[in-house]
């Protein structure tokens, strides 16, 4: 109970006084301010927190200082993904992972000795109608206990009643009739039951569960949206699919430095007819898998695939000096990567790679299925490298020669051949590096 007093003077006659004190029970106006005081931080943080775990933190922190009680936890039903292995056994033998409540969060008062309270209910696992929380989870509305020792749930052996706390209340947080969470808080102090802070927190309760399921949603919009990013990046350079959402309009961009490498694999057609289709695109996907790493580590445009050929550029989308260089190094590695495959799997497939630099043209056309691709006569030499190439070599252009002629590679010159299109052009074969 809270008392208010005033005292008032009474004058009774001449030089006599009397003093009137008047007291007042306010304990129904005090509880009634502080309710109002949590409703009001619970209604702040919703309105200015940016996450699900500070808003149920701030929460949980507001009814404890506001209400004065000394524990307030937050339980929420078990993600399959985040559960701890040690209970596997648990959830072969009975239900599945989320028909259990773990706790999530934890606050606490300064003056209250609860370590061993805490400490237990944090390793455990409440199933529906277990526990306080167990109770309200299964039930969907809040819950009071005036004597924790007297509960069926705790008792005086009970962790709880040990370590001095004497009554507890709980409620939902519900949205769309689902239970999302249970909060429940305990008090060292033995507590009547509170019908008007029953309803507040269930109010509570629901605001919670539609900013929770507010957040759910957009944090899933957001993933979908990331995915679908992601795909785009996966299909388009970063550069030219910023381009596409912001015009949707012909992209196409004349590079004057950029080397282009077509590769093959030599006599896949008949490895292949062997094989069933399943397992053809099995092996064609580890073998590019690889080659797509490549790519990755220098920093390379993959452009496309067509059967068993591979096509890749360096020096675009964003120019490079060292577009040959990059080209060149992948081509080496690319070989190297298919011996290892071959090591692996006891087979004896081989490449054959031709390069060329020069002036490309390079974008997307078309309204669908985009795709980066390259134009130009720079394209034609490399596809012409490459099929008038020889098994297990990399072949060059003159012009690709003479990008890499002053570096550490090993160059040999083949000699003049006939190439379609072109007639007779000299062409050189990159063995490998020189240091």
């Amino acid at each position: 109970m809270i008392l208010s007093f005033s005292c008032s003077m009474v004058e009774q006659g001449v030089n006599v006084s009397e003093l009137i004190y008047v007291g007042r029970d306010v304990t129904r106006d005090r509880l009634a301010s502080k309710r109002l005081s949590t409703q009001y931080a619970i209604a702040s943080t919703l309105s200015e927190a940016s996450s699900v775990d500070l808003v149920t933190n701030n929460a949980l922190t507001a009814v404890c200082e506001q209400l004065d009680f000394d524990v307030g936890e937050l339980w929420a039903p078990l993600i399959s993904g985040e559960v701890d292995p040690i209970y596997n056994p648990i959830f072969q033998a009975y239900p599945p992972a989320s028909m259990y409540l773990q706790r999530k969060h934890v606050v606490t008062r300064p003056r209250a000795k609860v370590a061993q309270f805490l400490d237990v209910s944090s390793r455990v696992l409440l199933m529906p109608k277990t526990g306080l929380a167990g109770r309200v989870w299964s039930h969907k509305i809040p819950h009071w206990i005036y004597d924790l020792g007297a509960d069926p749930d705790f008792g005086k052996r009970s962790f709880a009643h040990q370590v001095g706390l004497s009554s507890a209340f709980a409620f939902p947080i519900v949205a769309d009739l689902e239970v999302l969470g249970v909060m429940t808080f305990f008090s060292s102090q033995r507590r009547s039951d509170d019908p008007d802070l029953l309803q507040m927190v269930s109010s509570v309760g629901q605001q919670l569960g539609q900013y929770i399921r507010r957040k759910q949603t957009e944090d899933a919009l957001k993933e979908q949206q990331q995915q679908t990013e992601d795909l785009l990046l996966n299909i388009l350079p970063e550069t030219i699919a910023d381009q596409l959402k912001q015009s949707g309009q012909t992209i196409a961009k004349q590079f004057d430095h950029a080397t282009v490498l077509f590769a093959d694999i030599v006599g896949f057609t008949e490895f292949a007819s062997a094989l069933t289709p399943i397992e053809v695109v099995e092996i064609l996907n580890e073998i590019f898998s690889r080659f797509d790493a490549l790519t990755e580590k220098y920093k390379l445009e993959k452009i496309k695939t067509i059967g068993d050929s591979y096509m890749v550029v360096g020096g675009l989308p964003e120019p490079r000096a060292d577009h040959a260089e990059a080209i060149a190094e992948m081509a080496l590695d690319m070989r190297q990567a298919l011996a290892n495959f071959n090591k692996q799997t006891n087979n004896s497939l081989q490449l054959r790679i031709g390069i060329n630099s020069g002036a490309v043209v390079a974008g997307v056309i078309g309204q669908k299925k985009f795709i980066y691709d390259l134009w130009g006569d720079t394209v034609n030499i490399a596809s012409r490298m490459e099929s008038h190439g020889l098994p297990d070599r990399i072949q060059c252009s003159r012009a690709t020669y003479l990008e890499l002629l002053d570096l550490d590679y090993a160059l040999e010159m083949r000699g003049e051949i006939p190439v379609k299109g072109k007639g007779q052009m000299t062409t050189y074969f990159l063995n490998g590096r020189t240091n």
